[in-house]
């Protein structure tokens, strides 16, 4: 439970206005805001697709996964707290994993923003495919019924330079300047 309420914390300081400084690596953007440190790359065909990294003031060691993705589908804020499975892909592996809607906010009147995480982390899958650097296709596959409430449930993520943007993030969680 207590990651639900990291992840909320995530959620909120990303959509959220008052975030102190953001530093851009050509496609990442890297903030820390109330001591929490993120870095994400936009979707390359929804916009307001995103997929970062949450490092907690905690324990900068620790690396979250966030996934942020659109829906028009008005009983999206049904999933919120369910478990999705999401395949993550490029040209060298391919694997599932499960992530959690920890969060559904109405974007405008008809679009809603979801929130998904890691519970325990990055995996070692996770961490080899986001340092290759490769671009990654992330798809939401499973339940059906919840993969089908995203209009686009499969993204496209160019990682270049996530090595350079990671460095940072733990630069700034770490306080180091």
């Amino acid at each position: 439970m207590k990651i639900i309420g990291y992840a909320l914390t995530v959620f909120f300081l990303v959509v959220s206005p008052s975030i102190k400084a953001v530093v851009t690596i050509d496609n990442w953007a890297v903030n820390t805001s109330h001591g929490l440190t993120i870095f994400t790359t936009r979707g390359a065909t929804v916009y307001s697709h995103d997929l970062g990294i949450a490092k907690m003031p905690e324990d900068c060691s620790i690396d979250h996964l966030i996934v942020h993705y659109t829906s028009y589908d008005k009983s999206i804020k049904d999933i919120e707290g369910k478990n999705v499975i999401v395949k993550f892909s490029n040209k060298q592996h391919s694997f599932d994993a499960e992530l959690l809607v920890v969060n559904v906010k109405n974007a405008t009147k008809r679009l809603s923003i979801v929130s998904l995480t890691t519970s325990d982390g990055l995996t070692s899958n996770m961490k080899k495919m986001l340092n290759s650097e490769e671009p990654l296709t992330v798809e939401i596959v499973s339940p059906l019924d919840i993969a089908k409430k995203f209009d686009i449930a499969e993204e496209y993520f160019v990682l270049e330079n996530y090595k350079k943007a990671y460095a940072l993030a733990n630069k700034q969680c770490l306080g180091v300047n």
